[in-house]
């Protein structure tokens, strides 16, 4: 399984793919933080942050072939992780009072 998943990263080229091996030590280094992605990649933790987010969704879309419905798709019906929106107050508008 290991292998394939970084046959995957190795496969889609780029700084994600590096930031992806760096960070879950796919390269046969270790795992890094990441702080220390930041400083290897030369970039702020925000931007490594989005690498990786932009190399797991292309590794994830590799391997299941672009299958919708994996657990962190929002898009899939039925997808995702996070809880639907609440209504708030009723769905009224907030107003002021008179």
């Amino acid at each position: 399984m290991v292998a394939t998943v970084r046959a995957a990263v190795v496969g889609l080229g780029g700084l994600a793919a590096r930031a992806l091996a760096l960070r879950y030590g796919l390269d046969g280094e270790g795992e890094v933080s990441g702080d220390a992605l930041a400083k290897r990649l030369g970039v702020s933790r925000h931007a490594a942050r989005e690498l990786l987010k932009v190399g797991l969704d292309a590794a994830r879309e590799r391997l299941t072939g672009g299958a919708p419905g994996h657990p962190g798709d929002t898009t899939a019906p039925g997808g995702g992780c996070r809880p639907a929106a609440s209504p708030g107050r009723g769905g009224q508008p907030r107003g002021r009072r008179g």
